[in-house]
């Protein structure tokens, strides 16, 4: 791996330190300011609590102030109050008997506050420094408490242990009003003097044990947001390692590709060259460097055309706003034929460069015009012809015909090939079934056959039809040659006439007559010449059948005949010593051999006279 990526590695592993340590510090610093606050809400929910007892209290205390003291029935918990002897009716009986007491607010409130103490904990009471009665008497932190009210008004909250217990002590003075006189006028106290105050004292139990949950539940969450963000950091540190190896494996696998690139584009037997977009050679391969030299600080339109600026027909922009372009280009230089193709080539840095791929198809234009052409005189030569060719794939249902066999159906071009169920329609009614039979038995044949054109006259066609199967006998292909053989058939039929013309000729002729190849067979001989040797001859020697000869005669000028000759002779025949007067003629056949037509006229009784 390449040295600044291991720097890359190494300054990854001490960020990773720093934010590990900072987000540490950060989440310790948020956790211990919450638990702090927490801590601080909790007492003063505590302080809210303490002040809505004391309200209450105040309340209660007021409402029994305000009705001058309530009577209750007298039992061992509310005994008829001393401190209240001087008032008159303290104590009265009703009606039915019972003995009632009355309780000035002073002792409703501290039976209140003593059921509430057996209940619920909370310890409350009102003390003075001039207590009436001894349970009101404030304790050391009270007595001090109340020190300070006589300098000053306020309220007093400390946490302060008691019986070996955590409370909230809340203490706040206690204002003479006017009801109040009733029961502590004789204490010489006057509206508005501080004549005590009110205690209470929360245990912090609950409290703390709600303030603990909280903890515990804050602490817990915390310490998953930590994790949660190491897990990320972690995460995002393998992320950022692996992308760093990842990266300096792709530019290792890069410059081996550019290598290998390299290699394979200097052993492309098409030139190929790479050009940036400011039209700057940046590689040209060893093909091209053959044809145009070194390309070192020289523009493509420089060394390609000896141009000074961008060639107009360039495909240059098409090519670097991400577009292939393939097109051919005719080189003056040389006079040579190119494919061009034009690609574009992503750079490392995102650029994109132009690849371009000469390929040098001058033969194979030249090759294609003589094929060109070719076809045109294979064209030319079917029409002349009168030759047509058909191909049919059954597995793609696709049907070909030339342009001669739409020529010789009479049919246009832009409709297309007959179908199988119209060519049948178009042929003979004599020959419909033959041809049906043949094509339907799936084998190679060839046949002629007439087919009616749309004005109702006659055509001959001579077909071949090529059937090729696959292994398992399925037809794959069908391909065939359509010729119209109408003149020559109607050439055969004039031959045909003029054939019977002539044997009726010989056969009428009193002179003999034969014809021989031109290897001495004797192939035809009139009646006459059958009648002069006694039998018909057909297929022997000339030289055997008419002379009895084992070798041609030497007077024979078969040969002279062969090439064509016309001529005349005399001749002695030792077969039957008659003379004749011979007429030698040549009879070109249809296959292009000569025969030769030999006639025999005896001029014995003439050469007597």
């Amino acid at each position: 791996m390449p040295e600044h990526f291991k720097k890359d590695l190494k300054l990854i592993s001490v960020f990773v330190v720093a934010v590990t340590v900072v987000w540490s510090s950060i989440l310790g610093g948020v956790l211990f300011w919450n638990i702090l606050h927490k801590k601080q809400d909790i007492l003063e929910l505590a302080k809210k609590e303490t002040r809505a007892y004391i309200n209450k209290d105040q309340a209660f205390r007021l409402w029994g102030s305000s009705h001058g003291g309530v009577y209750v029935q007298i039992d061992k918990r509310t005994p008829p109050n001393p401190n209240l002897s001087h008032i008159p009716e303290r104590d009265i009986v009703t009606p039915s008997g019972k003995q009632l007491t009355l309780m000035n607010p002073a002792y409703m409130s501290r039976q209140l506050m003593e059921q509430y103490t057996e209940i619920y904990g909370v310890k409350s009471k009102i003390i003075s420094l001039k207590a009436l009665n001894p349970i009101n008497v404030p304790d050391e932190w009270e007595a001090a408490a109340l020190e300070i009210f006589e300098r000053r008004q306020g309220e007093i909250f400390e946490l302060k242990e008691i019986d070996g217990l955590q409370y909230l002590r809340f203490i706040k003075p206690m204002i003479t009003q006017k009801d109040c006189l009733k029961c502590h006028k004789s204490q010489g106290y006057k509206v508005g003097d501080m004549r005590g105050g009110v205690s209470i004292a929360i245990p912090m139990a609950p409290y703390w044990a709600l303030f603990q949950n909280h903890k515990k539940h804050v602490i817990l969450f915390y310490l998953l947001v930590w994790c949660l963000g190491l897990v990320v950091l972690f995460f995002l540190t393998n992320r950022g390692k692996q992308m760093i190896t990842t990266r300096a494996r792709l530019k290792e696998e890069s410059e081996k590709l550019n290598r290998q690139r390299a290699l394979i584009l200097d052993s492309m037997l098409d030139g190929v060259y790479i050009v940036n977009q400011q039209y700057d050679v940046q590689y040209v391969n060893p093909v091209l460097i053959k044809d145009f030299g070194a390309y070192e600080a020289r523009k493509c339109y420089e060394y390609f055309h000896d141009r000074t600026e961008v060639c107009p027909w360039c495909k240059a922009i098409d090519v670097f706003a991400g577009k292939s372009v393939r097109w051919q280009w005719h080189f003056l230089r040389n006079q040579r034929d190119y494919d061009l193709i034009d690609t574009p080539l992503l750079n490392s840095d995102g650029s994109i460069s132009k690849l371009e791929i000469f390929r040098d198809i001058t033969e194979i234009k030249q090759s294609r015009n003589r094929l060109e052409q070719s076809e045109k005189l294979y064209e030319e030569a079917q029409s002349l012809a009168r030759l047509g060719h058909w191909d049919y794939n059954p597995c793609k249902d696709s049907l070909f015909w030339s342009d001669e066999l739409y020529s010789i159906f009479e049919i246009d071009k832009d409709a297309g090939p007959l179908s199988f169920a119209e060519f049948i329609k178009r042929i003979h009614s004599e020959d419909r079934d033959s041809i049906r039979e043949q094509a339907e038995k799936g084998e190679s044949f060839r046949s002629d056959y007439r087919i009616v054109m749309a004005d109702g006259s006659v055509k001959y066609i001579h077909e071949e039809v090529l059937v090729i199967h696959q292994e398992d006998g399925k037809i794959v292909q069908m391909k065939g040659t359509a010729q119209d053989i109408t003149e020559r058939k109607q050439m055969e039929k004039a031959f045909l006439q003029s054939e019977n013309k002539f044997r009726l000729m010989m056969e009428s002729m009193s002179d003999p007559v034969y014809i021989c190849s031109d290897d001495y067979l004797v192939e035809y001989m009139n009646p006459a010449m059958i009648k002069r040797i006694g039998r018909e001859a057909t297929g022997e020697f000339c030289y055997q059948a008419l002379h009895d000869f084992d070798q041609p005669c030497a007077w024979c000028n078969n040969k002279k005949e062969s090439h064509g000759k016309y001529f005349e002779s005399d001749i002695v025949s030792p077969k039957d010593k008659h003379s004749y007067h011979i007429s030698h003629s040549p009879i070109i056949n249809q296959d292009g051999s000569i025969s030769n037509m030999i006639i025999f006229r005896d001029t014995t009784e003439f050469k007597k006279m």
